[in-house]
């Protein structure tokens, strides 16, 4: 039974192209697949002869990667690499064995399986992909009995997704449609495509007004999610013109701004900016989304370097020479925006700085959704993780802040001080004021950055104001590395490019 076969040429090069690991790799990793072998986020189980999709051997977010079947481009890649049949063979059988289990089951939802929101819209896309491009290499694959039982459980996937996609939030309403709009792209003929891909352009439209701010910032305020939020949005519209109903070319306005953001959050070593729950190692995704034929025209950067630039109703700054130097670029992000609506970090005035081709102060982000101890989750999410201060011991609190909305999700431009001048010189300062620790300590953190460019330096200047006596803590997290610390500063300790951190105690520091 062909899947669309007249549709796979151009689409079966573009899903190719987005895997650019050696073929060793890929076909070792392959391997283990073929033995139920299954690594996500470096930690690696083995399933057995049988797998149940519902159990978890590790950690809490390991089994939802399993039932999201990202695995299954890798088979592709091995298969075409190869053109060993057992490859492409295993994808169909995976895909088989999850829905003879759903089916089981009465069809009525588990906690990994079906029914949980994310892991039906993820694996819909990653399944209808696969299956195209295994048909445009080897279209008599796909028995007549197997496409009947996959293409029974996608429309019954499919229905329930766009149900479910009105009760979701923030990037979940994204994920969702970029799920059905995929699976509508590719097969078009399952009852009611034509209104969900209606609704689900609609939906991305709606969502894209109400969670981006009016600088192009996404609303969580956190890098990788906001690329969470363009890539889903470009995946769709990739297939835009297979969908039963087109999108709105709103879409595309409200996209190159968020773009333009992403770029900025790019550091020239070779990362992403880690504020909030990001992936600093994430670069190699945002690289590969921002340089997508759509991407690219909706940029329309002329190659122009970026330069300093502050996006003031998110509140994030950044502070860099430009990008004509490359990895050497002297580079710093200020984090001195809104809590953000998810995905939240205490960690409000904090900042990170590369320069010379080297990370030197960075935040370090997320590691797993799971509150094992190994996860340092909590921790990770705390002001002491970050390059800000402490009062007593405590760190920030705008959790506690739930009822003053404008301190979650901005309601106007932030409170900035942002000045740029002619030659470079940049001046950045912000506040925190939402309490410290579960007493909500009242004491106001006042912080301004000064960016030197020709002296290759930047000032951090904080103010404290409060009443009584308070310890207080500056820290400041450098990246992985020997240090050598004095009585007044800190400096690192790397062979190619290294941070001198002065301490000085002015007359109205106290």
């Amino acid at each position: 039974m062909g899947f669309l076969s007249k549709r796979t040429n151009r689409f079966h090069a573009r899903f190719l192209s987005c895997n650019q690991s050696g073929p060793d790799m890929i076909t070792a990793t392959a391997d283990e697949i073929l033995r139920h072998q299954f690594s996500f986020y470096g930690e690696c189980h083995s399933l057995g002869g049988t797998i149940d999709w519902d159990a978890n051997p590790g950690t809490h977010h390991w089994v939802h990667d399993l039932n999201r079947f990202r695995f299954l481009e890798t088979l592709v890649v091995a298969f075409r690499k190869t053109g060993e049949e057992r490859y492409a063979r295993k994808c169909i059988e995976l895909i088989l064995s999850w829905i003879a289990q759903s089916e089981r089951l009465g069809f009525s939802g588990t906690r990994f399986m079906f029914k949980s929101y994310l892991n039906i819209a993820i694996h819909l896309k990653a399944w209808v992909e696969c299956l195209a491009a295994i048909d445009s290499l080897t279209p008599d694959l796909l028995d007549d009995a197997a496409f009947k039982t996959i293409y029974t459980s996608i429309g019954r996937q499919l229905e329930w997704l766009d149900s479910a996609i009105p009760q979701a939030r923030n990037n979940w309403v994204i994920i969702g449609c970029m799920g059905t709009l995929t699976t509508v792209a590719f097969l078009p003929g399952l009852p009611g495509s034509r209104e969900i891909s209606a609704r689900s352009w609609s939906r991305i439209e709606e969502a894209l007004i109400k969670q981006v701010l009016p600088d192009g910032v996404h609303d969580e305020m956190t890098p990788h999610y906001h690329l969470t939020v363009v890539s889903c949005v470009l995946k769709s519209l990739a297939y835009a013109e297979w969908t039963p109903t087109p999108p709105s070319p709103a879409i595309y306005s409200r996209v190159g701004a968020m773009l333009h953001y992403l770029e900025q959050t790019l550091t020239p070593d070779g990362l992403q900016v880690a504020f909030n729950e990001s992936d600093p190692d994430y670069a190699r995704s945002v690289r590969r989304t921002l340089t997508t034929p759509l991407a690219s025209e909706l940029l329309k950067s002329d190659g122009q370097p970026l330069e300093s630039e502050c996006f003031p109703w998110a509140g994030i700054i950044f502070m860099r020479e430009g990008a004509a130097r490359g990895r050497e670029e002297l580079y710093l992000a200020f984090d001195a925006g809104s809590f953000g609506v998810s995905h939240q970090h205490e960690d409000k005035l904090g900042f990170w700085l590369s320069a010379f081709g080297r990370s030197l102060v960075v935040d370090p982000g997320r590691h797993l959704y799971d509150a094992s101890e190994s996860s340092f989750r909590s921790f990770l999410a705390s002001t002491a993780a970050h390059s800000t201060i402490t009062i007593d011991g405590q760190g920030q609190n705008s959790r506690a802040a739930k009822e003053r909305p404008n301190a979650w999700r901005p309601l106007a431009p932030q409170p900035l001080v942002w000045r740029k001048q002619p030659d470079g010189t940049c001046e950045a300062g912000a506040f925190y004021n939402l309490g410290y620790g579960p007493t909500q300590i009242a004491v106001t953190h006042f912080r301004i950055i000064f960016f030197f460019p020709d002296l290759q330096a930047w000032a951090v200047v904080d103010a404290i104001e409060g009443e009584g006596e308070h310890l207080i803590e500056s820290r400041f997290q450098f990246a992985p590395g020997a240090l050598n610390a004095g009585p007044r500063h800190v400096q690192t300790a790397f062979p190619d490019a290294n941070l001198l951190v002065q301490g000085r105690r002015d007359d109205w520091a106290r």
